[in-house]
């Protein structure tokens, strides 16, 4: 048997007592394949974590600098995205591969609306996401 290296992974982190075995997806018809897992309750809080694998698609290394200047130059960038992600999450769209929108996703969206913004509004997280809701839901246009 041709086991990939996720299904050996996966079939790895069922022996470990810190995983929810009940938690483990592998998504392999991907770009970037990922096995999906999470940790067991505890008192502190559950972990969700995307374990990916490098590959000639996989630009996530590469990513981690950009994303890191984003963050210092757009201050408002974390909350939105913090606040929008539970919005998706509350409404099943917070995965790609099932129709929603990756994290990653939403930063660029995000990031993209606030480059578009007066610095001056920057403070204001409440008018920048009815904003950000505004010009996404009634005003872009994903063909021009």
């Amino acid at each position: 048997i041709n086991e990939t290296s996720q299904k050996l992974l996966a079939r790895i982190l069922k022996g470990e007592s810190w995983i929810d075995v009940r938690s483990i997806k592998l998504i392999e018809r991907t770009v970037v394949p990922v096995i999906k897992v999470s940790t067991k309750d505890t008192r502190v809080r559950v972990l969700q974590l995307d374990i990916s694998f490098d590959a000639p698609a996989h630009n996530g290394l590469a990513a981690i600098g950009m994303v890191s200047g984003v963050l210092q130059d757009y201050p408002a960038v974390r909350p939105l995205v913090l606040v929008l992600k539970q919005f998706l999450l509350d409404r099943g769209l917070s995965t790609s591969y099932t129709g929603g929108l990756s994290s990653y996703c939403l930063f660029l969206m995000v990031t993209r609306y606030l480059q578009e913004q007066p610095p001056i509004t920057w403070g204001d997280c409440g008018s920048l996401l009815m904003g950000f809701l505004d010009f996404y839901g009634n005003t872009f246009d994903p063909r021009s």
